[in-house]
Order: structure tokens, then C-alpha cells, then sequence
């Protein structure tokens, strides 16, 4: 769901995407007509990249308008990404209203230390881009929660959203769940052992399905006893739910296909 950014740090994470895809020369002209930006647009975001992360990335230019990355791996350039996913309000308004629903305008803006016109704004971008998919952040008696015609696709969009978003500290931004994370992986765990990012997506299923079930975002018709909130009752609804899982009996992600 990264394409929920706002224009200026999508640019900036496609123009590294480019960058590091021509692994030798490429000209300014060919860059900025690839993220449909004008050339002091994107010499302005190259400058950017080099006074904020010169200890990770190195870019030469030449007099012949040709940028090249030196000495940089894709590992570093996903790093950038990350901080700069990170950056963007839209993407934090998702994940907050996602954690903390029901909650009014004030809170999140006080959270996010911005202005309410400012999330106003970023549920609107983000409204617009996921009505495709049917997903939009609702508002009820002034408390905001995301709401979908899909719970389904809702939550293995979130997992993908989730991992996209928390790449270098997946474990840490799932900790708060862990207990009962593993409680329910330790079920299908020898399914994903051969490649780490899909057993990623399949805990950050486990993860979304978790913080859904507990704010009574329900994913069959028949909960079991939804209004009980303990660990155990929450490990049943996740256990009966979480055979809607994407990653479970994907032959695909099951043998274990690298995911560039």
C-alpha cells in the first residue's frame, strides 16, 4: 500500500529504485521523465539524498548530466526508503488510525504532533487512493477507524502495508503481541523457514488479525464471543480467522519463491 504517499516521497523512493536498477550511468533527462518530474525537481531530491544519508549513499554526477550510485547496496538504499516511507504523514495517519481507532481528529493530531487540518488532508489523499479496493478511513459520531467491504483483503493488504513499513524493526513493531504471535504461529512455523520475508507477511498477518479482532473488526459472521477480550478467547477468534490467511496453503510461498 505504499502508494498511498504523497507525491514528493514516492518520487524520491522511485528515483532510488531507478538509480540502483541503472547500476551504471543514467541521464538526468531519462530520470526525471521516469518519476514525470522536472529535472530541478529531482536534482533537488538528489542533493536532498546526499546532505541527509552521505554516511549510506554515494551519488556522482558529471558534466553530462549523467548521476551514477557508487559504492551503494541495495540493502542501504532500502534503508533510505524506509526512513523516508517513515517520513510521510499519510503513511503514519494509516498506521495510527489502524492501532488506535475510535479515537477523535484532536487525538491523532496531538499524536502526530500536526494540525487537524493536516490529517483532515492526509484522510482525504488516503481515501481517494484505496477506494479501488474498497478501504477507507470512516468517521462515526467524530471517532475515525479504517473501514473495508473486505475484511479479508483489508488485513493482507495491512501485512503487506505493515511489513513495507517496518522493515529493519518487524519484530520490535510486533512485540506488543508476541506472546500471542507465536502462540499461534507455532502451528504453521515449518511452512515459512525458508525464506524470512514471507514468514514476515505471515506473522504480520497473524499481527493485523490480532489488533482487527481486538477493536471487534471481525473476519467470519460468527465471532467466537466477541465481547471477551482475554488472551485466550483472542488466540480462538485468531485461530478460526487466520485460515483466511494468504500465506497459508500458497504452494508458491510455501516452497519458499524469492520476493525481490
Amino acid at each position: 500500500m505504499k502508494h498511498i504517499l504523497e507525491p514528493m516521497y514516492q518520487r524520491q523512493i522511485d528515483i532510488l529504485d531507478y538509480l540502483l536498477m541503472h547500476n551504471k550511468k543514467i541521464s538526468l533527462n531519462e530520470l526525471s521523465s521516469l518519476v514525470n518530474s522536472s529535472e530541478s525537481t529531482v536534482l533537488r531530491d538528489i542533493n536532498y539524498f546526499q546532505d541527509n544519508f552521505s554516511h549510506s549513499i554515494q551519488i556522482n554526477r558529471n558534466n553530462f548530466k549523467e548521476i551514477q550510485l557508487i559504492n551503494t547496496s541495495s540493502q542501504q538504499i532500502k534503508q533510505i526508503q524506509s526512513i523516508i516511507l517513515n517520513s510521510s504523514l499519510n503513511i503514519r495517519v494509516m498506521t495510527n488510525i489502524f492501532l488506535k481507532p475510535f479515537e477523535t481528529i484532536d487525538y491523532y493530531s496531538t499524536l502526530l504532533k500536526t494540525s487537524n487540518s493536516s490529517i483532515y488532508k492526509s484522510i482525504k489523499e488516503i481515501n481517494h487512493k484505496l477506494k479501488d479496493y474498497q478501504i477507507r478511513i470512516k468517521r462515526v459520531s467524530q471517532k475515525y477507524f479504517v473501514s473495508t467491504y473486505s475484511e479479508q483483503l483489508l488485513r493482507e493488504l495491512l501485512a503487506i502495508f505493515w511489513v513495507e513499513t517496518h522493515l529493519f524493526n518487524f519484530k520490535e513493531s510486533i512485540s506488543e503481541y508476541a506472546e500471542i504471535v507465536s502462540e499461534i504461529n507455532d502451528n504453521y512455523s515449518e511452512l515459512f523457514m525458508t525464506n524470512q520475508l514471507i514468514k514476515d507477511y505471515y506473522l504480520s498477518f497473524i499481527f493485523v488479525s490480532i489488533v482487527r479482532e481486538k477493536g471487534k473488526f471481525f473476519l467470519t459472521d460468527s465471532p467466537l464471543l466477541p465481547d471477551n477480550d482475554s488472551q485466550e478467547e483472542i488466540i480462538k477468534r485468531i485461530k478460526k480467522s487466520i485460515q483466511y490467511s494468504p500465506y497459508i496453503d500458497n504452494i508458491f510461498l510455501i516452497i519458499g519463491i524469492s520476493i525481490n
